[in-house]
This record gives C-alpha cells, structure tokens and sequence, in this order.
C-alpha cells in the first residue's frame, strides 16, 4: 500500500504545488503528510485480492466546481500551503488501488494516465511519475476543461441529444447524449451507441457489450441527476435550445 500512496503523493504535488513560491522543504513536507494520512484513510479500504473493491473510497477528486478532498484541504493547512494552489482549471481523478495508480484528466472528454504499475515479473511498483510530462499534461487538462464549459445540448426528444460542443480553435465536435434508464450514455462521435435501438418501444434499452470499451467508443455513465440544464429560452426548430454544465462523475474507474 505505501509505494501506491507515495506515487499518489508524489504526483499530486508535482501537478499542483510546482511554484516558485513554494519551497522544495515545503513540497517535501507536503507529501509525507498526505501519505501518512492516506495510509491511515485507506488502512481498512485496501483489498490486494480484489484491488477494484473500495475503489471510490480511494478515488481523490480535484474541480475547480467542487468543495476541495477534505484530506488534501487539511494537509494544506496543516504544512501551511494556500488552497487556491489547488483552484486551477482543470480536473483531474486519480484511483489509488493495489498494484495500480491511475489518473484521468477530464470528465465527458477525457484522457487516463498511469502513474505506477506493478510489474509482474519482479512483483515491483513501477512509479511513472518522473517520466510523465508534468506541463503537457496541464496544458491538455486546461484545453479539455476549457472545452467542457462550451457544451451546448439541443434536445432531439425526450431520451436523445446532440451535442455540440464549440472549441477554442472555432471547431465544432459533436457528442451523442441517450438517456437510458435514468443514465445518460455520451459518445463523442455523434452517434448512438451500439446495440442501442431508436424505435419508441426500444429506446430504453442498450446491449451488454455497449459499455464495454472496443474499436468504436466507450461510453463514460454518468447519472442524468448530476447535470445541470438551464433553459435559455431560445427556440431551435422542434426542440429547446438549452445550454448545460455537466457536474457528474464516477468514483469507479472504467476497466476494459
């Protein structure tokens, strides 16, 4: 379990506490005081049998629209770093699971790294974190969470939508939003997901192996209670012209 946490602590300080005005005794202090806290959070939450088991419990959460991880916001205080180091315009998920730490930048559009990783050969944890490009990781995660606040949803009817998302770049992307059950299904092709029948007796329903990953899309879940749709008033052919900031995330990551 430590050598995850360390790779965890590790990573989290290079992606947010890399500032000049904070001093390397600082950063150090930083990351030893958030390891012996994850240790003690994750102590009875650590399954190296089943390393999927107690996953969100383990899943450290950083947005610029949510309430800071309780724990990071007490080891800030207690080394003496500023919150706002933490208030950048990105988001970022990070899993720390036996033999495996993964980050995701992103939440609809969205990009995984792995910080460490057992090697089954020697039984090592492999800590990826010196190797990973600190900047151009940033960089994306602006760009990705920049893109997200420019999410426009035009209903098509009840359980389907487009969405048009406009770019930095003046490009346009589309993603195609089904509501199935409660839960919307995203892909960022613009067109159902497969298995998915557009019939009115079949459009609740969706195949196993459409949330699986594949050579197609995967479809990220996310509960159509999280969002946020806030009608403009402006008519758009036979639907609404609505716009919409999307808040909904999974503490569990997707596995293939």
């Amino acid at each position: 379990m430590k050598p995850e946490i360390n790779a965890a602590a590790e990573f989290l300080s290079r992606i947010f506490l890399a500032h000049d005005n904070i001093t390397k005794e600082k950063v150090s202090e930083f990351k030893q005081h958030l390891a012996a806290l994850l240790e003690e959070r994750f102590r009875d939450h650590w399954h190296e049998s089943c390393p999927t088991k107690g996953q969100a419990y383990r899943c450290i959460r950083v947005c610029p629209d949510e309430s800071l991880d309780p724990i990071l916001e007490k080891v800030c205080n207690d080394v003496g770093i500023r919150l706002e180091d933490f208030n950048l315009p990105f988001e970022l998920t990070l899993w720390v699971d036996p033999t495996e730490v993964v980050c995701k930048f992103g939440d609809l559009k969205c990009s995984y790294h792995t910080v460490a990783k057992k090697d089954q050969t020697s039984g090592n944890l492999n800590n990826q974190t010196d190797n990973l490009d600190i900047d151009d990781l940033v960089e994306n995660a602006r760009e990705l969470y920049l893109k997200k606040q420019t999410v426009v949803i035009h209903p098509i009817n009840s359980s389907e939508m487009h969405i048009p998302s406009t770019y930095s770049d003046g490009t346009i992307g589309f993603t195609m939003a089904v509501r199935m059950n409660g839960t919307m299904h995203y892909n960022m092709s613009g067109s159902p997901p497969p298995g998915y029948d557009g019939s009115p007796r079949g459009k609740s329903k969706l195949s196993h192996s459409a949330h699986k990953r594949g050579g197609y899309h995967y479809y990220g879940k996310s509960s159509g209670g999280k969002g946020t749709y806030i009608t403009n008033g402006i008519g758009n052919g036979g639907g609404m012209h609505v716009t919409s900031t999307h808040h909904g995330y999974s503490n569990h990551r997707s596995h293939s």
